[in-house]
């Protein structure tokens, strides 16, 4: 019995872009998966909760990191006002 819908198998390049509000556990895995699969993700965290230090996060086409791994490598940050 094959399956429809295969996690494993990573689509080609998207244009899309991907906002993730809120940088808990589900939010940032939601944000890393993204990545590898062509999406240009922006992870965006109120003030009073920053993420590494950074209110705003951007992660461009990038890699699987693996599990365990942060996700400062995955593209570039930067703070911003909000």
């Amino acid at each position: 019995m094959a399956r429809g819908w295969h996690p494993e198998r990573i689509p080609q390049r998207s244009d899309d872009h991907v906002l993730v509000v809120g940088a808990g556990r589900a939010r940032l895995e939601a944000a890393r998966a993204f990545g590898p699969r062509g999406y240009d993700v922006m992870l965006a965290e109120p003030p009073q909760t920053w993420v590494g230090g950074y209110r705003e996060t951007t992660f461009s086409r990038a890699s699987n990191p693996g599990p365990g791994q942060g996700l400062a490598g995955l593209g570039r940050s930067k703070r911003c006002p909000m």
